[in-house]
């Protein structure tokens, strides 16, 4: 994209977002956000303009990676000290810059802590290995609790600031606990040997320790806030004793179900899973409507693997709150060409994303969490890192180049062929989110060399627009609200 429609996509970001406080009934049907852990965690001189374009995306959260073990360097010599955030053994400041300057923005905080401190693992550790990396074996789930606790106080929009003399520090409301744990990056042992050949689950009872634990310290300080549970990864071996758990498998563990087909409960009702909203990161294995090959694999068109077992488990009393859960998708991408050889071609990179958001909707997930703002920096080379950002990188955001992605983030639009004859003709499905809610959107279709209007359809009141038009295979459509034009899409 030339810099100068990279200004023209910013410049038109900006008379969104100026005209859509007047405009909007209700926030979007989805929240969309992004992580950044290379620049807006890291690099505090280059934090703002990575803000902007974030915002200038339509992005309105922030998905940030703290690890335990930066803050907790050394233990807390009792439970009461532990649970203060003001102990000189703690190592806030970062965290704070982050936490203010993400608000300042206009953008939401979920914050993720994930790996334990060293005295914090559990007993009988083996060597650090990729079996059993550092900050996994078994953390303790008091000390998780007692920290969790502290962060809550700090960030509870009460305790004083202590870079700003009579100010206080702003309220994080989204807690997310842990990170992957199906994985032995994030939780170990996956597996405990129970006989030649014979492995039990392992890592699910590990993590529910920690959840509830974590759970209760930032509820007893912030009853209100909102606890994510921590996001699965995607894949694992189907056979018991791999090297990864399946997110599905490792769910019903932790819900206390049986059966995949059929999922049934046991009673755990005594020691019930606790959380506010359940979450997984669905990365795919090809275009967004494209299911898993194993069973317990998880992506994005396969969240019924989750959300059936969970309504059986919530039926049941085995996770508290009893009652509906949200659920969030808290990491996904796809890499695009360029910068990456090896990714999907640039646009069509902006069309999956714009599909998975519809999937996603579609399955009743409610928040979307992009892997990463920008692409990564190149490093060992591309096969090292994830160049799925929504913009090129550049020297410095400043110079950031917005990818089609960004359309597709600030106005997801998708078109599905709903049927087709032998000659081609039929009709597409269409769905999109536009900008602004409760007001006209205007369907085209490009024809003749140039855009051409075919109807025109309301977005309720989350933004939502859905209908049915006269279109073929290879048909080019768009939305347009109020002269901002969405992603076009191609009848498949």
């Amino acid at each position: 994209m030339s810099r100068a429609a990279r200004h023209a996509v910013l410049a038109l970001a900006a008379a969104g977002l100026a005209a859509a406080p007047a405009a909007q009934a209700g926030p979007p049907a989805m929240r969309l956000g992004v992580s950044d852990t290379a620049t807006i965690q890291k690099d505090p001189t280059q934090r703002p303009a990575a803000l902007a374009n974030l915002v200038a995306a339509r992005g309105t959260t922030l998905r940030i990676m703290q690890r335990w073990r930066e803050i907790a360097r050394q233990a807390p010599p009792d439970a009461a000290t532990a649970r203060d955030p003001g102990w000189a053994g703690y190592s806030w400041s970062s965290l704070d810059a982050l936490v203010r300057d993400t608000l300042a923005a206009g953008v939401v905080p979920v914050v993720t802590i994930l790996d334990a401190p060293s005295w914090a693992e559990g007993e009988g550790r083996p060597a650090v290995s990729p079996a059993a990396p550092a900050g996994t074996w078994r953390p303790r789930p008091e000390a998780f609790g007692a920290f969790m606790a502290a962060a809550a106080t700090r960030y509870s929009g009460r305790y004083p600031d202590p870079a700003n003399l009579g100010a206080v520090l702003p309220r994080v409301r989204f807690w997310q606990l842990w990170n992957e744990p199906n994985l032995p990056n994030f939780i170990s042992p996956q597996w405990r040997q129970t006989g030649p050949r014979k492995f039990a689950p392992e890592s699910p009872g590990i993590f529910k320790a920690l959840l509830n634990a974590g759970y209760d310290g930032v509820k007893g300080v912030q009853p209100d806030a909102t606890v994510i549970m921590a996001g699965t990864a995607p894949y694992g071996e189907p056979w018991p004793g791999g090297t990864r758990m399946p997110a599905a498998r490792f769910v019903r563990e932790l819900l206390c179900v049986d059966g995949r087909a059929r999922p049934k409960a046991r009673n755990c009702r005594k020691d019930p899973a606790k959380f506010d909203v359940l979450a997984h990161h669905p990365y795919p294995i090809g275009p967004p409507g494209r299911h898993a090959i194993n069973p317990d694999d998880v992506v994005i068109p396969d969240f019924a693997k989750l959300t059936k077992p969970l309504a059986v488990a919530v039926k049941a009393g085995n996770v508290f709150p009893r009652k509906r859960k949200p659920v969030w998708a808290t990491e996904i991408s796809w890499d695009s060409n360029p910068p990456d050889p090896g990714g999907i071609e640039i646009t069509q990179q902006a069309r999956y994303l714009a599909g998975a958001i519809y999937v996603l909707w579609r399955q009743g997930v409610s928040a979307m969490i992009w892997w990463n703002l920008r692409d990564a920096p190149r490093g060992r080379g591309y096969q090292y890192d994830l160049q799925s950002g929504l913009y090129l990188r550049g020297s410095t955001p400043q110079q950031d180049t917005p990818k089609p992605a960004v359309t597709a983030f600030r106005f997801p639009f998708v078109a599905y062929r709903a049927y087709s004859n032998f000659r081609g003709h039929g009709a597409a499905k269409l769905w999109g989110m536009a900008p602004r809610a409760s007001r006209r959107v205007k369907i085209q279709r490009f024809s003749g060399g140039r855009w051409r209007a075919i109807k025109t359809v309301t977005a309720d009141a989350r933004h939502v627009f859905e209908l049915r038009v006269a279109a073929g295979r290879g048909a080019r459509l768009r939305a347009v609200q109020d002269g901002e034009a969405s992603i076009d899409a191609k009848v498949f």
